[in-house]
């Protein structure tokens, strides 16, 4: 992706000296922990893996230059699901909209009003689908879908069977499994 090329020179990050990197050696673990439902999906997982190319190229940094640069990258990645990959696109909003359902994103001040609360709901269902067709054909899907249906999906939402059906209800929590 030529623009986030763009992004990243660009940035503070492009004034960095790369030699110095030798002295803040990355170990290849991000550091950040996730908080939301967002933070796990697709193209956020895409992000992570931009930022352990950065933090290889200038080393183990915190600071603005860094977080600018993948917040640059993650709205350049989802401009372009918009138009290109929908699926992508619709399953980072869903997870926004299921994370403002628990108060995430809510301004200070603000409350959940009942369409929120509905939207949130019908978004977890449409993530619901999501993860049950990327589990049915793994194959079908890019290696961050899948990681997100196969490994992060269930820390934040548990499938667990209802009952005697064998379909799958979601029950939700408002953080991460334990």
């Amino acid at each position: 992706m030529r623009s986030v090329y763009y992004a990243i020179s660009a940035s503070r990050l492009n004034t960095l000296e790369p030699a110095l990197s030798i002295q803040n050696r990355f170990e290849g673990t991000l550091r950040r922990q996730k908080a939301s439902l967002q933070e796990v999906t697709s193209l956020s997982l895409f992000r992570d893996d931009v930022e352990r190319l950065l933090r290889d190229l200038y080393g183990d940094r915190e600071g603005d230059a860094m977080d600018k640069v993948l917040d640059a990258v993650l709205v350049i990645a989802l401009e372009f699901a918009q138009f290109v990959r929908k699926d992508l696109y619709d399953e980072h909003h869903c997870a926004m909209d299921w994370d403002y359902n628990l108060g995430i994103g809510v301004p200070d001040g603000y409350g959940i009003s009942g369409s929120d609360h509905r939207r949130g709901h019908e978004a977890l269902n449409e993530l619901r689908v999501r993860v049950r067709e990327v589990r049915k054909n793994p194959s079908a899907f890019n290696k961050y879908t899948v990681e997100f249906a196969t490994h992060h999906f269930e820390e934040w939402i548990i499938m667990e069977p209802y009952g005697e059906s064998s379909d799958n209800v979601l029950e939700f929590q408002s953080g991460r499994r334990t």
